[in-house]
């Protein structure tokens, strides 16, 4: 597969979750910026294309790659000096009445690979890491 079937595979892929939701704005986060995601492979891509984006935008951000969402976790997020989260792939209730009161946005890898594209026009040099999550 060459470099354009595979953007325009992604592409595709994009539009589609564009069409289940509106996209997360990243500009207006604070920096810097919390990317919080599980080891596994579409959140670890999800989180490398959404710091390439930011990167190309001059916003300063960090990922944290968790094993899983559990309350020691949690407990070390909440005392993280940052303005801004990102979870990626979280649904755990505990996380989202913590971080209500927090600049803090629940994605999936999906809306996460939208969010990149709205963001940075160039996401194209990212399209290798969304094919392999």
């Amino acid at each position: 597969m060459d470099g354009n079937s595979i953007l325009s595979k992604s592409s595709s892929m994009l539009d589609e979750t564009k069409k289940q939701g509106e996209a997360v704005q990243l500009a207006a986060l604070a920096e810097p910026i919390c990317i919080v995601a599980k080891s596994d492979a579409s959140s670890i891509a999800a989180a490398a294309v959404l710091m390439a984006a930011l990167s190309r935008q001059d916003k300063r951000c960090c990922v944290q790659i968790m094993q899983q969402y559990n309350s020691a976790e949690l407990e070390a997020l909440m005392h993280g000096d940052y303005p801004s989260f990102l979870f990626l792939g979280c649904n755990e209730p505990e996380y989202i009445k913590k971080f209500s009161e927090r600049e803090a946005k629940f994605i999936t890898a999906s809306e996460a690979y939208a969010a990149a594209r709205e963001f940075s026009k160039k996401s194209k040099s990212s399209a290798f890491i969304l094919v392999a999550g």
